[in-house]
Formats: structure tokens, sequence, C-alpha cells
């Protein structure tokens, strides 16, 4: 709670700005489950008080659940959208059932025309779920660049790829299950290594001013924690994105360019480059791969 809600929105009009973005990007990615959530809701309003069927108290408390915690994410000082990702499927779960008990309420003696409306309907819901997923821009982005200019280029190899490929050349340059200093936490699961203690955070592991007691309650880092640990790590590989050194917790804004530059300063002083990765990771930037100099 204290680590989100130390984020900085930056003012009311931004923070309401992330919250409206927050509701359109969840429309987009789960178009066809909002519209038939909408559906349910306008048909349930026309039915006729005899045809209600009656919701269990199971139902009420999953769709209690599914409300409760997208108000915590929606009131978050900047809300993720990604984090609806675990409220999803329990959401799809009690919108498929309810779907299908108003569908269920059409009985067999209804004429032919009903019928075949309701057969239709499924399987307009089925090609709506399958034209989405093929449409999305997630999907999209394992194959497509970003648009250069009036291009769209195509991807030599799927972020995944990429990363495995990544990963077994640091595996060459690292002995079984030593460290990788990076902020980088899934290039270290994927390469099999350890990061030292206190980066488990990744980008977000980096909270400068807190004292060196509270971040090691909370398995973070302070500044000059992460100092100690840049220049006493036994890791033999370095390796550091767009993300890495960059970003201050709790307020998640970036670093002044001269603790950036301050902190790079002190890798270069143990580590010499190895090899750099382009249009790496998340926000495709560039990974640099540094070997720790004998």
């Amino acid at each position: 709670v204290e680590y989100h809600g130390g984020r900085e929105a930056g003012g009311l009009v931004k923070a309401l700005a992330y919250k409206a973005g927050f509701v359109a990007r969840l429309a987009r990615a789960y178009v066809v489950p909002a519209l038939l959530l909408v559906a349910l809701v306008v048909f349930r309003g026309r039915q006729n008080p005899s045809e209600k069927c009656q919701s269990s108290r199971l139902s009420w408390a999953a769709w209690g659940a599914v409300i409760l915690v997208s108000l915590v994410h929606l009131l978050a000082p900047f809300p993720y959208d990604d984090y609806q990702a675990m409220v999803f499927p329990l959401f799809a779960s009690v919108l498929a059932a309810a779907v299908a008990v108003r569908f269920a309420g059409f009985s067999e003696g209804r004429s032919r025309p009903v019928v075949f409306g309701r057969s239709a309907s499924v399987v307009a819901i089925i090609l709506g779920c399958g034209i989405s997923v093929l449409a999305s821009p997630l999907l999209e982005g394992w194959f497509v660049g970003p648009r250069d200019r009036i291009w769209w280029p195509i991807k030599e190899k799927p972020p995944l790829v990429l990363l495995r490929e990544t990963a077994r050349k640091i595996q060459a340059l690292a002995d079984e299950g030593s460290e990788i200093l990076t902020q980088d936490t899934y290039l270290a699961v994927e390469s099999g290594l350890r990061v030292p203690r206190g980066l488990e955070m990744g980008p977000f592991s980096y909270f400068p001013e807190w004292s060196r007691e509270k971040a090691e309650a909370r398995r973070v880092v302070n500044r000059d924690m992460l100092r100690d640990i840049i220049r006493e790590s036994a890791a033999p590989v370095a390796a550091f994105s767009g993300y890495g050194l960059s970003i201050q917790c709790p307020s998640v804004t970036p670093l002044a360019r001269p603790e950036t530059d301050g902190l790079w300063d002190l890798v270069r002083n143990r580590y010499d480059s190895a090899f750099d990765v382009e249009n790496f990771g998340q926000a495709s930037t560039t990974l640099h791969v540094m070997r720790r100099r004998e």
C-alpha cells in the first residue's frame, strides 16, 4: 500500500487522465467481455420480473471481489491495467455463467427464430473473441516494431526468443548459480542466475532516500546500499537495459542525470562491455551486457 500510494501522479488533472486511460485500455483489451457485460445489464433490465434468475451467494461474492479489487487498482495514484490480468479470469467466469443463465432462460418451447438467434449469438461471441485476440496490439507487438514514419518494420525475432538467446550468451559468461548485477530481473530468471539481495524488485528496487533499516526490512536498497552493491558485487556479469539505474521509488520518477551518470561510472570502473542487444525487453531499449574486469 505504501509503495503504490507513494507514486506521484503529477496533480489532479494528470491523475484523472491516468485513471481514464486505465479504463480505456481495459475496455480495449477486453472488448468482447465488456460488450457482453453491457448486453447482460441491458437485457436483464428488459426482463419481466417473473423471468429473472436468482443469483447465488457465490456469484454475488465473485462479482463483489471483481469490483472491489478493480476499485483498489483504480484508486491508486497511477493505476496499472496490467494488474487486472489477475482479476480477469474470475470476471470471465462469473460473466460466462451469467450469460449462460440468461441464454437458458429461453425455453425449448420458444419459436425457431428465437432458438436460431440464441445459436447465432453463441457463434458471434466465439468469433468476436477470436477476432479480438488476432487484433490485439500485444500480439502485434510480438512481430511488428514501432512505426517508422509510414513503415511498420517487422521484428527479426519475437521478444521472448531474443530474451532466451541473450540469456544463453550470459550463461556462457557466468558460472552456474552465480550472480548477475542487473535490474532486469526476468533476465536473471531466464539465465538461471541470482541477483544481489535487495534488487529482486528490479527497476523498482531503488529507494534512495530511505534509511538502511527501512530498506533492509522491505528488501530493497537505498542510495548507499546500491553503491555498495556495485562496488563490491562478485557478479561476473552486469546487464542493464533502459530501465536500469534510471528510476527512483516510491515516487517512480526518473533519476536525475548526474546521479545516473555517477552510478554508471561505478559500473564501468569494474565492468567492461561484452555486447549490446538492441530493442530488448518490454520497452524495446538497448541492453548493455558487461563482463567484470579481472
